[in-house]
């Protein structure tokens, strides 16, 4: 009796001579091997899903399906050669939301006598409540029925066949249609990672997820709408400063630190100004950390000096006057003693003279209602030292984006990143004329900010 159980492995075929006798076994054997190869490859290397066709459309009295192909998990491909159409009562038994499915199937003919001489590929159609979990079936719908009558046909679920990637596992890549109408029947749904080592050329619009990116990104227009976090260099442009809180010893490849070498400004201890061309120009440097004030830069004011006063008032001015007296005559002595009490001295007689000291006090008053002047001297203060009139700051490097190529090549001048000659850490030569000097491993602190 004939086997005609498809093996999973077939590694023989017939070989044909002149005068070989065969048997209806080994007909079937070689056939068995062209349905391996041919489903071997399909399996491995396509997705299940359409292909063609197979379009499902309302109409009265249910829905139907136009002619087309599709491939399941198996590598068996399922053709439709003509429309297929499904009552409305099948549809219903289903369930509220159906699914509509397709499946390969097979069955045995008999054309010729009581012998089945052919097998028919008659695809098998269900109609399901749910997403089926048989893998060979293709969803080609869901329907959503109201009453008696199918009210719309959603293709959203609909599964359309693609390239399967080979992977460990079992687990490559596949590339297929995104399902979901005419709106997307153009779009292309890629699960995996996607390496690309040369250039890649997008016309419309892109949509990610995750992309990772390790190589150079050029951007004409970027828009985001949510976050974006980028790691690594980025997406930078020539001479695009930036603040960097790493260490000097470890800016990135590219960049250059901001300290007035390799074709960089000196932005060491340096704020940072917006250019305005009424008052600087672009690469202008200022400023001061220390400043002196000065007597016009004190804004205008006024020391107010009172003198309280309770109305007229009288200065007393009190000195003594001294001098001496000499008298020759010798008097009487009443008018010595009457001398005495009147100007309360006393006389020494001295021989022929007769000699006092005499001390008078002498008070004086002023008007009281006089005009005078009080002079008022006021005394200078302060040192005239320097003062800082820095604000909080925290230190961070500023480093420029001179480019990736170590060998001198790249859009700007010095140290080889222009069209010039680098000797710096790339140690080699850029095409053109010019020259740069290179970092000799300088690395100095960075500025604040």
């Amino acid at each position: 009796m004939a086997n005609y159980t498809q093996p999973e492995y077939v590694d023989k075929r017939l070989r044909y001579y002149d005068g070989q006798f065969l048997k209806d076994q080994d007909f079937i054997d070689e056939q068995k091997y062209h349905i391996d190869r041919q489903r071997r490859g399909d399996r491995l290397l396509k997705v299940a899903g359409i292909c063609e066709g197979l379009k499902v459309t309302k109409m009265t009295g249910g829905v139907s399906i136009s002619p087309g192909t599709a491939i399941d998990s198996e590598g068996r491909l399922i053709v439709l050669g003509k429309k297929y159409e499904v009552p409305i009562k099948d549809i219903v038994c289903a369930g509220r939301i159906p699914y509509l499915t397709i499946a390969y199937n097979e069955k045995e003919q008999a054309r010729y006598g009581e012998e089945k001489s052919h097998w028919i590929e008659t695809p098998a159609i269900s109609v399901i409540e749910g997403r089926s979990d048989v893998v060979q079936e293709i969803i080609l719908a869901r329907l959503k029925i109201q009453g008696d009558t199918v009210a719309e046909v959603d293709e959203t679920p609909r599964e359309y066949s693609g390239i399967k990637l080979p992977g460990d596992d079992e687990k490559g890549a596949t590339l297929r249609s995104r399902a979901g109408g005419a709106s997307d029947r153009n779009h292309a749904e890629l699960t995996g990672s996607l390496t690309v080592t040369d250039d890649l050329t997008v016309d419309g619009s892109i949509t990610a997820t995750n992309v990772t990116i390790d190589g150079l990104l050029t951007v004409k227009e970027l828009q985001v709408t949510g976050k974006n976090a980028a790691g690594g260099t980025g997406a930078f442009v020539f001479r695009m400063i930036i603040m960097w809180a790493g260490s000097e010893l470890d800016i990135p490849t590219g960049w250059k630190l901001c300290n007035g070498r390799n074709g960089t400004p000196d932005l060491r201890k340096r704020f940072v100004v917006g250019k305005d061309p009424r008052d600087k120009n672009q690469g202008d440097i200022g400023g001061t950390e220390e400043v002196v004030l000065e007597e016009e830069n004190l804004p205008a004011h006024i020391h107010q000096i009172e003198e309280k006063s309770n109305g007229n008032h009288l200065h007393l001015t009190k000195y003594t006057h001294t001098d001496w007296i000499y008298i020759d005559d010798h008097p009487t002595q009443n008018y010595y003693r009457k001398m005495k009490e009147r100007m309360n001295i006393d006389f020494t007689n001295s021989g022929n003279k007769i000699e006092e000291q005499w001390k008078v006090d002498i008070e004086r008053r002023s008007n009281a209602t006089g005009e005078h002047i009080h002079d008022v001297k006021v005394l200078s203060a302060g040192e005239g030292k320097p003062f800082k009139i820095e604000p909080l700051w925290y230190s961070l490097c500023f480093i420029m984006y001179m480019g990736d190529d170590d060998n001198g090549n790249g859009n700007g001048n010095g140290n080889g990143n222009g069209n010039g000659n680098g000797n710096g850490n790339g140690n080699g030569s850029g095409s053109g004329s010019g020259s740069g000097s290179g970092e000799d491993g300088d690395r100095e602190c960075c500025t604040s900010t």
